[in-house]
């Protein structure tokens, strides 16, 4: 985790929390629903506890980590998912974020506010330039929900440990100050 930002991030109905290792559990947790399949890429299609644990702890505590992880809440302290600013390339003043809702609730717009507070956290806080998503084609109850998909590139048959997988990728430019 990069070093010195410890900062919750208030949002109208979500908190951001960043994630300490005594809070992995809890994203384990979110990352055993059925939406986390669409993460597949990033985790792997079997990845057990054990595995999951050691990837946040290990991102978590090593000093050359460039990425940060939150866990989302609710104004009640429940945890409703888990997000992420990760690959964060100083130089270039880019990043990759990803979002997780637990299933029980989808639909209820969290995943578009904790989207909104992330890239803004991204452009004020870190003062990036460009964020990017990637959304699994097989994502069909996000990809439905999407506005302007003509801004989308489609992504296909990309090969990461021997499995092929397509996605959207999107890019947020920060808007230029006059």
């Amino acid at each position: 985790m990069i070093r010195g930002i410890i900062i919750m991030i208030y949002g109208r109905k979500i908190i951001l929390k960043p994630l300490f290792e005594e809070n992995i559990s809890k994203v384990i947790e979110v990352l055993k629903g059925e939406s986390s399949k669409y993460l597949s890429e990033k985790f792997g299609a079997n990845m057990d506890e054990d595995k999951l644990y050691n990837y946040f702890y290990n991102n978590l505590t090593s000093v050359k980590s460039n990425n940060i992880y939150f866990l989302v809440l609710t104004k009640s302290y429940k945890t409703l998912g888990y997000a992420s600013i990760e690959n964060i390339n100083w130089v270039n003043g880019n990043a990759e974020y990803s979002i997780l809702i637990s299933e029980n609730r989808l639909g209820l717009g969290y995943g578009s506010l904790v989207g909104q507070m992330i890239i803004n956290f991204c452009f004020q806080e870190l003062n990036l330039i460009k964020v990017y998503s990637k959304i699994c084609l097989d994502n069909n109850r996000l990809i439905s929900q999407l506005r302007n998909k003509e801004e989308y590139q489609t992504i296909n048959n990309v090969v990461i440990n021997d499995k092929k997988y397509s996605y959207y990728y999107n890019e947020v430019i920060r808007p230029k100050i006059l």
